[in-house]
């Protein structure tokens, strides 16, 4: 397997920031900006060496031996609810991105730092290990209650978060395998490495495993009725 090298150099008055991945320079303003570029390089080296893997944008987290796919566009909360998910009992596998085996329907755990936007809307405060930055805190996944570094995960539902009614009453409610094979496909990262260019990937994981949607509510809500999905 091929190695990512990534290194990290800070002028002499710790504001300029040079990232060199595999040899290209990157110049950051900020620790953010750092941070955001290396997720994306080490992501893209994840897709380049597990091509067999449909990646997803999507948190991930596991009860009893399956787990549940979140997926949602940034800003959507998936990370304020993994947080809250994972306070309430589910292991931690994910918060950015979901290594699917369509093959064998589960899904690698990748425990990097769960990323929040904002302070938890529920649970506790952050721990003192968080890192942060001056847009993100990033916790570390040994710093959550339950995380889970090693054993690959059977899929045993989606949820997609609908963002269109987010602020008003909880509603939750399932989908079929067509809306949710479209719904994991445009939140997909590395379609075009599959055949068909990811559809049929997309469509056998849809077509395999329930699927729901959940909007509004607030996130202790969110969070009580995915567990009653489970």
């Amino acid at each position: 397997m091929s190695v990512l090298d990534c290194r990290v150099a800070r002028s002499s008055d710790n504001e300029a920031r040079e990232l060199q991945i595999d040899g290209e320079s990157i110049q950051c303003s900020r620790d953010a900006d750092l941070l955001y570029d290396f997720e994306k390089a080490m992501t893209m080296w994840l897709q380049r060496v597990r091509s067999e893997l449909f990646f997803a944008h999507a948190a991930v987290l596991s009860i009893e031996n399956r787990c549940v796919v979140i997926p949602g566009a940034s800003g959507d909360g998936k990370s304020n609810l993994a947080w809250s998910l994972c306070h309430s009992g589910l292991e931690y596998l994910s918060d950015e991105l979901a290594p699917i085996n369509p093959s064998k329907m589960h899904v690698e755990p990748y425990p990097h730092a769960l990323c929040l936007k904002s302070e938890p809307l529920s649970g506790p405060e952050l721990p003192k290990s968080t890192v942060r930055t001056d847009v993100t805190m990033h916790v570390p996944a040994y710093a959550l209650p339950n995380y889970e570094l090693e054993r690959a995960c059977p899929i045993g539902a989606m949820v997609f978060i609908d963002s269109c009614r987010n602020g008003l009453s909880l509603e939750i409610g399932s989908i079929g395998s067509a809306e949710a094979a479209a719904r994991l496909y445009s939140n997909g990262l590395n379609q075009l490495a599959h055949l068909g260019d990811g559809l049929p990937a997309a469509t056998n994981i849809a077509k395999s495993v329930p699927s729901y949607f959940v909007t509004g509510g607030t996130v202790d809500e969110r969070t009580l009725a995915i567990k009653e999905l489970l």
